[in-house]
């Protein structure tokens, strides 16, 4: 071989490493690219659910939607299940990828509403989180445990996910958490509370945060509500952010309900705010308005007014049928060692009756009020069953207890055709009001 084919033979050799180099480089761009891209978490992913592959379970929280109509829940590793009671055919499941908390809210328009806290990260934290998504089980996703460090940053947003696709619709942001504030731990007040109005156009949507002041005892707490048109995604209709010292005057179980909307109407509903140490906060969907709040020390007066024997203060806020033709008409409840307490309240906030019944031997740990039907349902040991009482009828439902109840078994509501729903953290199960026993809802 003489010199010019040697130099010929060793450009070759070069150019081919060169282009090898280069190709190299382009696939780990797009290698990165993609993790990149699926580190964002901007969609959610379809997940295959069946029962007894381990996806989908247990259940950690679940919930009614439209009426009854629709069970959707979250399980203990975020994914989010919803399942047609109308139509009954598969679990639709979704992975909301690496986050710190999932919560669902409810179905619209065949869509999934809910809400979703994410860590806010830069290029190399969104490149390990897509590696993780795209290397784990969906549901599986190792993210989803107490991360390693606390995060820099971390947001919690309302969204819109297609349940088919899992493409995000919409998306609304809530608080957002930076630096220091980032370390603490997320609590539900910061994540929130929204709840969707009985014709599925509007949203309500509350969440509160603890601010330090310069001394340590003069924290204050920023509630913020929002309310959207679910008619044009989310559209902003109000925004409203209340500071107080967040505290309560009144001895109560309300604490619990904080933020909570309650819908009386499809154009109105309240929320019980901190505001003036426990307040009933009123809002008018149709004119978009926060109107006069009234302090639930008021409340109470006027209860203890109307029967001076009462011991606790108002304990569950709901609201009973609109059979009176009373717009706005609500009720608070009560109860003695052996009576429970219904006082009815009407749109100026005066009281009109208290109904009473007597519960002599209940047991009050775990009242459920049963939002369908208007009644409030209590256990009978004695005759090992449920009662559900009624403000407006004469009378009471009664159900048998369900299986695994003293393991912690909860009543979840009640579905289109008026059969309790409950769960024992693995099945979902149903019974009619004076059925013999409890049927598990069989899914596929």
């Amino acid at each position: 071989m003489n010199e010019a084919d040697s130099r010929r033979s060793f450009s070759g050799a070069a150019n081919l490493r060169l282009t090898a180099g280069v190709a190299v480089l382009c696939l780990l761009a797009v290698g990165l690219t993609v993790l990149y891209v699926r580190g964002l978490s901007g969609s959610w992913e379809p997940v295959q659910w069946s029962r007894g592959s381990g996806v989908g379970a247990p259940i950690e929280r679940a919930k009614l939607a439209n009426g009854g109509t629709w069970l959707v829940w979250v399980d203990a590793t975020f994914l989010i299940c919803a399942y047609d009671l109308e139509n009954m055919g598969s679990v639709t499941c979704l992975d909301p990828g690496p986050c710190m908390a999932a919560s669902p809210v409810g179905i619209v328009d065949g869509s999934l509403i809910a809400l979703r806290t994410l860590e806010r990260k830069g290029a190399l934290g969104r490149i390990a989180g897509g590696w993780r998504r795209l290397f784990s089980s969906p549901g599986r996703v190792s993210a989803r445990s107490a991360p390693e460090a606390p995060p820099g940053s971390r947001t919690t947003r309302l969204e819109k996910i297609d349940l088919d696709t899992g493409r995000v619709l919409a998306m609304r942001e809530g608080f957002s958490a930076e630096g220091a504030e980032a370390e603490s731990d997320l609590t539900d007040f910061e994540v929130g509370s929204a709840g969707i109005s009985p014709d599925n156009r509007y949203l309500a949507w509350w969440k509160a945060r603890e601010i330090s002041g310069t001394d340590p005892l003069a924290a204050t707490v920023v509630e913020r509500f929002d309310l959207v048109s679910l008619e044009s995604g989310f559209g902003n209709l109000l925004s409203k952010e209340i500071s107080t010292g967040g505290s309560f005057s009144v001895r109560t179980s309300l604490l619990g309900e904080i933020g909570k909307p309650f819908w009386g109407t499809d154009r109105s509903c309240f929320f019980i705010s901190f505001l003036g140490a426990g307040s009933l906060v009123p809002v008018d969907c149709q004119r978009a308005a926060v109107l006069a709040a009234v302090p639930l020390s008021d409340i109470h007066s006027q209860m203890l007014e109307r029967n001076p024997h009462l011991i606790y203060g108002p304990e569950g806020f709901c609201f009973p049928l609109e059979t009176t033709g009373q717009d706005g008409c609500f009720a608070f409840w009560a109860r003695q060692q052996d009576s429970l307490h219904f006082f009815r309240f009407n749109s100026r906030f005066e009281i009109e009756e208290e109904t009473t019944f007597d519960i002599e031997g209940f047991r009050m740990e775990n009242p459920v009020w049963l939002e369908r039907s208007f009644r409030f349902l209590l256990e009978d040991p004695n005759r090992r069953r449920l009662v559900a009482y009624s403000m407006e009828e004469q009378g009471a439902n009664y159900y048998p207890l369900p299986p695994d109840w003293e393991e912690g078994f909860e009543i979840v509501g009640e579905d289109s055709r008026g059969a309790l729903v409950g769960t024992n953290g693995q099945l979902f199960m149903r019974v009619v009001p004076g059925g013999a026993e409890w049927e598990t809802i069989e899914m596929y």
